[in-house]
């Protein structure tokens, strides 16, 4: 699941960054694991941030592919991350970029040497 969070994110930064590049980092903080795709794309809209997570939902707009997808992507990283007790921000500035944040509970199993030290 993680698998596929990441890459709809990272498939998406890709899309809409003509100039610039992506930035993947992850990062513990406290007892959860920040997960940032940082982009340098064309950026989204505030009244679209929280819909492009909805079903279906695109944004028409100038300089959007022409090999639009169903618009399911971010939806799926929406299920993802609720399945797995996660939560993903999103903070978007117009011609700037976009930066998303998926935190992600830290799991420690009885094998975790973290835990037995």
């Amino acid at each position: 699941m993680l698998v596929r969070i990441v890459g709809n994110l990272v498939s998406n930064a890709l899309k809409y960054t003509k100039h610039g590049g992506v930035l993947v980092a992850a990062r513990q903080r406290g007892q959860r694991v920040r997960i940032d795709i940082v982009d340098t794309g064309m950026g989204i809209h505030a009244e679209h941030q929280q819909r492009i997570f909805d079903e279906f939902y695109q944004i028409a707009a100038a300089g959007r592919s022409a090999e639009r997808g169903m618009g399911l992507g971010l939806a799926t990283v929406q299920r993802l991350t609720d399945l797995l007790g996660a939560e993903v921000r999103l903070t978007s500035v117009v011609g700037r970029g976009t930066w998303v944040q998926v935190y992600l509970p830290l799991f420690q199993t009885d094998s975790d040497p973290v835990q037995k030290a």
